[in-house]
């Protein structure tokens, strides 16, 4: 993968237009220029301000790193890491007594990597998680497959649209809240509890002899409620001798381990924290000045971001936020996907807007809130506002605000053209916009 991006730098010819070890501290929007000012400051420390008529966000979402605050944890003697600032150099773990904290998706991939090296793995979890299987994992695609997608496009094209398929909106049924469905808080529907069933046999399949682990590793909320994990042997290590799983959280940190809620003192020799982001709070740090000196953050009032498309906000012309608020599909979908669709409706307003000479581009406001009204009122009737679902795709408020509520193909239709209409353009022939939309 890592190949593949500079393989695509190289061939556009973009390195050079990128600058590296920037931290952008604060974006101010000069209404008199038209312009974005951006403050940055230098691994080094240096001062620079950069200025531009547009200003786009790609700073993403899962960067931040969320670590508890733990009493104690300055007095342990170990080595101590997110997954997310794993040692570059790596970290010895051949005979030690590790405790892993968390069980979502980078916890999945850690404990089955290190399980038969540590001399043992305790596992502390809050929930379980629902994780489907992932048969395919680390197997290398055959090359006559490959010889095959690349001799013949359309192919390529129908494997990839029936991937999505299967993988996107088809499950965008499992989703929808049944007010007639007696499921007990454990389904919300037929559908929903047909994956329910076929989850459970097959986690109850991977635990082999480990049936005394059941009652800690099914959920108790409708699958989907929290994001779908892919199964790497995650199961098969929790039935490892040399493997405990608790559930609970850790109130202590000692210098040679840790103590959990029910008051069970842990050995460690070593902590990983596989404790998540910090999601919710979108493009913190850095500090968004819009018109009038109108603060991002504070209308968002902190953790309760919207835009319209997830990428445009009133009072921030020419501001564009890829990965925004509710871009991300918790049915399925490639990020990617999402990023592209994106940019597409970016560069088609950016279009439209020079066609008639606009210098400043901001959606109404009017628009934006109407837009948001209907991604509220469809997640109400979708699995994450369902009660008993909690998870990082709410806000401090129970909004959510990571998750997108429609489907893909819904909000590519969205994202196809940009509709002049629905924005205030400033510095532009009255008589060309009018043409423009």
């Amino acid at each position: 993968m890592h190949a593949y991006l500079e393989k695509v730098a190289a061939d556009h010819d973009i390195m050079r237009s990128i600058r590296f070890g920037l931290e952008v501290t604060q974006a101010r929007f000069d209404e008199a220029s038209s312009e974005w000012t951006a403050q940055v400051i230098s691994e080094a420390g240096e001062e620079e301000t950069l200025r531009a008529a547009i200003l786009i966000s790609g700073v993403g979402a899962f960067n931040k790193p969320r670590l508890p605050d733990i009493p104690g944890l300055e007095t342990f003697e170990g080595p101590s890491f997110h997954t997310a600032r794993y040692p570059d150099e790596g970290v010895s773990l051949e005979g030690r007594n590790v405790v892993l904290i968390g069980n979502g998706a980078s916890a999945m991939q850690v404990a089955p990597a290190i399980a038969d090296t540590v001399a043992s793995l305790t596992i502390v979890q809050r929930t379980p998680q629902w994780a489907a299987p992932f048969p395919k994992f680390g197997k290398s695609i055959p090359e006559p497959l490959r010889r095959l997608l690349d001799a013949v496009p359309l192919y390529r094209l129908w494997y990839r649209i029936r991937l999505s398929w299967a993988f996107n909106d088809k499950l965008y049924e499992a989703l929808q809240q049944d007010p007639a469905w007696a499921g007990h808080g454990r389904s919300i529907n037929p559908v929903n509890d047909a994956h329910r069933k076929g989850l459970e046999a097959y986690i109850t399949a991977e635990l082999g002899t480990a049936t005394h682990l059941l009652p800690q590793v099914l959920p108790d909320y409708p699958p989907f409620g929290k994001r779908m994990l892919l199964d790497n042997g995650w199961f098969r290590t929790l039935a490892k001798e040399n493997v405990t799983l608790v559930t609970g959280s850790v109130v202590e940190a000692l210098p040679n381990g840790v103590r959990t809620q029910d008051g069970t003192v842990h050995n460690a020799d070593l902590l990983i924290w596989a404790t998540g982001f910090d999601v919710v709070n979108l493009l913190a740090p850095m500090r968004v000045v819009g018109k009038g000196g109108r603060e991002l953050h504070k209308d968002w009032k902190g953790d309760d971001a919207r835009a319209y498309l997830g990428t445009v906000v009133p009072g921030y012309p020419n501001f564009f936020c890829l990965y925004g608020p509710n871009t991300q599909f918790g049915h399925g979908g490639s990020l990617i996907t999402v990023l592209e669709r994106q940019m597409h409706y970016v560069m088609s307003l950016i279009r439209q807007a020079l066609s008639v000479s606009a210098v400043q581009v901001e959606v109404r406001e009017d628009v934006h809130d109407a837009y948001n009204a209907q991604v509220d009122a469809t997640h109400a009737g979708m699995v994450w506002t369902y009660p008993g679902v909690e998870t990082y795709y709410k806000n401090s408020k129970g909004r959510v605000v990571v998750n997108n509520p429609f489907r893909i193909i819904d909000f590519w239709t969205m994202t196809e053209a940009a509709d002049l209409s629905e924005y205030r353009l400033s510095g532009c022939n009255p008589l060309l916009t009018a043409g423009a939309a």
